[in-house]
């Protein structure tokens, strides 16, 4: 089983050294791939029939290759808004059209991404099914992965996208070509744990394997971004039995969110079973230096479960005093994130 990280969050962008760091960093501990698909880029979802800038294909091209000079391979996040609605006339030649422009990238991995989008169309699985094929035909990349709009059992998505079609699932993997993964976040948007029982029943509605989109440490929205993800995730290494792929949608913070990725593939691929407590210290001293990683060590439960606007005027500004001390970008992130700079309105969540 293949783990990776999908760039798939809202707010703030990571910068392109940010990027290159973290593909430094994930072919340290045996990762495999990043999936490049940020809420912010237009020209990936709400924009996608344009070509996008010509500037972001350079660099796109230059992170690839920093990728692959890595080992880590590279891939994009296609979100078609829209072409649900003029499959059957112009949608699928603006798709070629798009697809064509992302070839020059060379890809190892395209994920075609319908969350975040309205469900109320009729045949909605086989349409979708109708547009992987599609995309597969035009053999621009070596692997396939679509997210469905319904990536998750909790009813949470019918209230946002209108209810889920009956046997979603089951006519989506009947329909789909058994080439193309399918995203799948658990038995929630945001899953504390994934187990057997569960993982069981979604491979066999789907016909396949799930390929997991872990939404932790993700800390993109109004609420979530009160937090900071320290803590090591529960992610036991028989999971990786049970599924096509791991997908870890990291914090804004890119230098944090090394240490719950460090955690997590210590637990999926080198079969750790210590206590989280005893994950999160040993992740944190592995990916910081010394005295930073003690300071964390003691901190990181504050930052985790309290939530920034609860903390008083003082003690915040005893935690800025304390980072602000550090020249670690690490540190830089806490301190930004203690002054309120990451935080994400819930209007973001929709104009992208």
């Amino acid at each position: 089983m293949k783990v990776g990280l999908i760039e798939g969050f809202y707010g703030e962008d990571y910068s392109w050294l940010t990027r290159e760091t973290l593909a430094q960093f994930m072919s340290q501990i045996s990762l495999s791939f990043y999936i490049y698909a940020p809420k912010s880029a237009k020209h990936l979802r709400r924009d996608w029939r344009t070509r996008g800038p010509v500037s972001e294909m350079r660099q796109l091209m230059v992170f690839r290759d920093h990728c692959r000079k890595n080992k880590i391979e590279f891939g994009i996040g296609l979100s078609p808004y829209g072409l649900h609605d003029d499959w059957k006339a112009d949608g699928r030649a603006d798709l070629i059209q798009k697809l064509h422009w992302l070839k020059q990238l060379k890809l190892d991995w395209l994920a075609i991404l319908f969350d975040d989008m309205p469900g109320s169309y009729p045949n909605l699985a086989q349409t979708q099914a109708d547009i992987l094929k599609v995309v597969t035909d035009q053999q621009i990349a070596s692997r396939y992965l679509m997210c469905p709009t319904y990536y998750t059992d909790s009813p949470i998505l019918d209230r946002l996208f209108g209810e889920r079609p009956q046997n979603y699932l089951e006519a989506l993997g009947q329909a789909l070509d058994n080439a193309v993964d399918v995203f799948w976040t658990g038995p929630k948007v945001v899953s504390k744990d994934y187990p057997r029982g569960h993982l069981q029943s979604v491979q066999n509605r789907l016909g396949r394997p799930p390929f997991i989109w872990d939404n932790y440490p993700v800390n993109d929205g109004p609420r979530m971004a009160e937090f900071l993800h320290i803590e090591a995730p529960i992610r036991p290494a028989h999971n990786s039995k049970q599924v096509s792929g791991w997908a870890i949608n990291p914090m804004n913070q890119g230098q944090l969110s090394q240490i719950p990725i460090y955690a997590a593939s210590q637990s999926l691929l080198a079969g750790d079973s210590s206590s989280i407590s005893a994950a999160t210290s040993s992740a944190i001293n592995a990916c910081l230096p010394h005295p930073l990683a003690g300071c964390l060590v003691e901190d990181y439960k504050a930052f985790q479960t309290v939530g920034l606007s609860t903390f008083s005027a003082d003690r915040k500004a005893a935690y800025i005093s304390r980072y602000a001390e550090f020249d670690h970008p690490a540190a830089t992130e806490i301190v930004r994130w203690l002054k309120g700079e990451y935080v994400v309105s819930a209007d973001i969540l929709t104009d992208t």
